[in-house]
């Protein structure tokens, strides 16, 4: 219930700072001046750390009769182990209109800068073909990065959303900072990341605070009780249960590994505890995550 309260009050916080038409209304400004010809808007989607956020407004620029919605969804949606979430995209808009099956075997550096290279050739081809009249990516994540910069060298407009933000020591920052320098226009969440884009020298007609995407998809939402949750994911009883998220950071000097290795060690001090542990996403480390915490 607290959770739930904590919750809606976050929510009436943001939700009035922000809704989808506003992105959309704004798009229609851009591009829908000519009746003659529709405008294309490719949506970039790396992984389901991201897909959630955009559906909504995915959903909405496809009811827009004056733009063509393209749907581009990166290698880690193709994924068994993260879910193969690709199925949901289908499942919401039935065609994926660019796939990259491109795989990252391990998820040590070297795998990730080889799967970036070759998505970038790959991103670079489709996005020549298609020649999109914008490109929306979000977030911070090294899949976004190579569309913003192919986007950027293929002089396409870029929105970005989500920038501004601090991610403190993670690889992220300095991926979001960099997403942002490459964007044209920027959709942030909250008044502080405006000001920090301004002060990156962006724009500032060009920077809107409209709240955070989330926030829709959170109105709809319904909690499940207490029992439905125990028995749909047969959880054990345990006095105390905690939800824990794990997140390494990537720039520190102590590797992700020993990182890993600490988080387990301090969680089995606790007694009579379960701990119900989020999925990770590829990043660095991330399959010695997924394996160290299987049972």
């Amino acid at each position: 219930m607290l959770v739930k309260k904590v919750l809606k009050q976050q929510l009436k916080k943001h939700i009035d700072g922000f809704k989808i038409r506003k992105i959309q209304n704004f798009i229609k400004q851009i591009f829908t001046t000519s009746k003659l010809m529709k405008k294309k808007i490719l949506v970039f989607t790396g992984s389901r750390a991201d897909y959630g956020i955009l559906r909504p407004l995915i959903y909405k620029l496809k009811k827009n009769k004056r733009i063509d919605t393209f749907i581009a969804a990166s290698s880690h949606h193709f994924s068994k182990n993260y879910g193969n979430t690709y199925k949901e995209i289908l499942k919401d808009f039935k065609k994926i209109n660019y796939e990259c099956k491109i795989k990252i075997n391990e998820t040590n550096i070297y795998s990730i800068i080889n799967f970036c290279g070759k998505s970038l050739v790959s991103l670079n081809n489709y996005i020549e073909k298609t020649k999109p009249n914008m490109i929306i990516v979000l977030g911070d994540r090294y899949e976004a990065f190579v569309c913003a910069f192919v986007a950027f060298m293929q002089n396409i407009p870029i929105t970005h959303i989500h920038g501004g933000e601090i991610t403190k020591g993670a690889i992220d920052d300095s991926l979001r900072h960099a997403i942002t320098k490459l964007s044209n226009y920027h959709f942030v969440c909250h008044e502080k990341y405006k000001q920090r884009i301004a002060q990156l020298g962006e724009t500032t007609k060009n920077i809107f605070n409209y709240g955070s995407l989330s926030s829709e998809e959170i109105k709809k939402f319904r909690f499940e009780s207490r029992s439905n949750l125990i028995k749909k994911f047969k959880i054990p009883y345990f006095k105390n249960n905690i939800l824990a998220t794990f997140h390494p950071e990537t720039r520190s000097k102590v590797s992700p590994k020993k990182q890993i290795e600490i988080f387990l060690k301090s969680i089995e001090n606790f007694k009579n505890t379960l701990f119900i542990i989020t999925y990770n996403n590829k990043d660095e480390s991330g399959d010695y995550f997924r394996k160290k915490i299987k049972i």
